[in-house]
């Protein structure tokens, strides 16, 4: 949970989805993991798997701030918007308390394509 310190006491503001993953009872390393699919050119797969997982567990309390990680190749992808916007109405929530936090992990993308799809989101 992200909280918010109000006086003596605290809030919780947002949650934040973060990728565990468990394979044959061991826990593994989301860099591993995410290493992993660059290498098989699957990490846009990868993020979306997480993003769907994450959306499908969150409360569904309107004034709760939900941040997910997305990796700038899955942003740009041409049917993220519309994938996104799918996937919110599947699990009743509203795009105003979904915030997008863009990693710097595999960034290899230009100003202008990110711009354009921070906006179309937007």
């Amino acid at each position: 949970p992200i909280v918010k310190v109000l006086g003596d006491h605290q809030i919780i503001h947002g949650l934040e989805c973060l990728s565990r993953f468990y394979f044959g009872g061991q826990k593994l390393l989301p860099e591993f993991v995410f290493n992993y699919a660059n290498e098989k050119l699957k990490l846009i797969n990868c993020d979306k798997i997480c993003l769907m997982q994450a959306l499908s567990l969150v409360p569904h309390d309107k004034d709760t701030l939900i941040f997910v990680n997305v990796r700038p190749q899955t942003l740009i992808a041409s049917d993220f918007s519309n994938w996104f916007k799918m996937l919110l109405k599947k699990n009743q929530l509203c795009p105003e308390q979904i915030v997008i936090e863009i990693t710097e992990q595999y960034c290899n993308i230009s100003e202008k394509e990110m711009a354009y799809q921070c906006k179309a989101l937007k």
